[in-house]
């Protein structure tokens, strides 16, 4: 996901902004992200944060861009989860695996986890649209991961952004941001 994102990030919203992870688990990922050079923090009310402390979240600060990965699959109430995140933040940006086409999911399906019963929520594309359409967002899919924003992302320079990391030239976007490890470093050890 730090590679999708890091691209949407540069080619789309403003990367000196701060960014959060929500749900962000053990902060792996805002780790990653910080490495690569944005300024994101950590948000989790269940897990501890292991990856990224010292960058977690402060409440109600707004962001340019909230990320939820395999998350909303887990909410109890999920329209409340996203509105927590549209106070601080204009786009939401999540990954989660769609109900497959046909009417109701098959007991086999994968996703459902019956095993496990942590998966207690699940969406279509309606669900997605109909969440967008209720808080006035735009409903978007990139390479696995589902945007809600009140911005609409041009089809034609997402299309391109697919292309660069298809073709693994998204690393020269890359240029255009400084990996904050050692500034970290050194803040975490004053």
């Amino acid at each position: 996901m730090a590679t999708q994102v890091s691209t949407l990030l540069i080619c789309f919203f403003d990367i000196k902004a701060k960014f959060v992870d929500y749900a962000g688990g053990y902060g792996v990922f805002v780790r990653m992200m910080r490495d690569i050079g944005f300024d994101y923090y950590w948000d989790d009310k269940y897990t501890s944060n292991l990856f990224a402390k010292g960058f977690e979240a402060n409440k109600n600060q707004q962001v340019e861009v909230v990320t939820s990965f395999e998350s909303l699959e887990h909410f109890v109430d999920p329209l409340s989860e996203i509105e927590k995140m549209l106070t601080i933040s204009n786009t939401i940006m999540f990954s989660t695996e769609l109900i497959p086409e046909s009417k109701s999911p098959d007991p086999k399906w994968w996703y459902l986890g019956l095993d496990h019963g942590q998966h207690i929520s699940f969406y279509k594309t309606e669900t997605l649209d109909f969440i967008a359409t209720k808080y006035t967002l735009h409903y978007q899919k990139f390479m696995g991961i589902h945007i809600l924003s009140k911005q609409q992302l041009s089809p034609i320079k997402l299309f391109i952004a697919k292309i660069l990391i298809k073709l693994k030239l998204n690393t020269l976007l890359l240029k255009s941001v400084n990996s904050k490890t050692i500034s970290d470093f050194n803040l975490l050890s004053r």
